[in-house]
């Protein structure tokens, strides 16, 4: 039998970097925090630590075994925090992070696909910004999200789904209305409404400067799409945006023109906790927006002339 305390002790000395700050963590005297880690090498018959000056390092053994490890201890509460939401419950609770824009957009069709198939399924959805999903994921907080996927990261498993363009986005009585199709060098003497910095959006258009060729004129500044998106629809400015987030009654004020040669997309895909393997209920979730988001990037790009 698997001796979970010990695993437990032998993940906190790795990651407090100490054998003293792993029990001052665990809540352990040290003496007790040395006999769990005794008690997990007599049963393996190896080393896990080798001494390292003042300090501990992993041996060759206990590195092959911390990954799997890692897998066991995040499967487990995975498993835990399940049968606790459905003990309090009652149901099934799938926790889902989401894109406050594809929450209104594309998130009613999955959800009324899901509730067909899977009717006992609880929902709970965090509505975040990309960086606010990462932490809920990264600390169990949700089962899995959908999210803008920027470079692959460790502690997380993601998925692609859809690539959307990045589109010019004014008014419909805006003088560029009637354009479809725009050079990026055309955005050099507007004003634009841009998203907070720590957005994912706004690092995405900052780290495509070599495709745009120059700084973008960030004259007004929110923290939302949303808003973004609403001021553009009264006339005051103009933004880029992601194609799915003009939604609902404010998307027939807009209208998106196409920008470059080369389209800049956003990618936006499934994450969840690396190690883990989704419950069915997260699953069916995932693969219900999944094929949400591809239906409405196809009608979406039959308005892109």
């Amino acid at each position: 039998m698997l001796d979970t305390p010990a695993l437990t002790a032998f993940v906190a000395v790795v990651d407090s970097g100490s054998a003293h700050a792993a029990a001052r963590r665990l809540g352990l005297s040290q003496a007790a925090l040395s006999r769990r880690l005794q008690r997990l090498e007599a049963s393996l018959g190896i080393k896990l630590f080798v001494r390292a000056g003042r300090g501990l390092a992993l041996s060759e053994q206990g590195s092959q075994l911390l990954p799997k490890v890692r897998a066991h201890l995040e499967g487990l509460s995975s498993v835990l925090k399940s049968v606790r939401d459905t003990v309090r419950y009652g149901v099934p609770t799938v926790t889902l992070g989401c894109l406050p824009t594809l929450c209104t957009s594309v998130l009613p069709q999955a959800l009324a696909a899901v509730n067909k198939r899977h009717p006992d399924i609880r929902l709970r959805i965090h509505d975040l910004s990309a960086t606010e999903i990462r932490q809920n994921i990264a600390d169990g907080s949700a089962d899995v999200a959908i999210t803008y996927l920027g470079i692959e990261e460790r502690g997380f498993s993601q998925q692609a789904i859809i690539e959307e363009p990045m589109v010019l986005v004014v008014a419909k009585g805006h003088d560029l209305a009637r354009q479809t199709h725009l050079p990026w060098r055309a955005l050099s003497g507007l004003d634009l409404i841009g998203i907070g910095p720590q957005s994912g959006l706004r690092r995405l258009l900052e780290d495509a400067r070599p495709i745009i060729g120059f700084d973008l004129n960030w004259r007004h500044e929110v923290q939302h799409i949303t808003t973004a998106l609403q001021l553009v629809a009264s006339g005051y400015a103009v933004t880029v945006a992601p194609l799915l987030a003009l939604q609902g009654r404010m998307g027939e004020n807009l209208h998106p023109i196409r920008l470059g040669e080369v389209p800049l997309n956003r990618r936006l895909g499934s994450l969840w906790r690396a190690g883990e393997r989704l419950a069915p209920e997260a699953e069916a979730v995932r693969r219900a927006i999944a094929a949400a988001l591809r239906g409405e990037l196809a009608v979406r790009m039959k308005t892109l002339i």
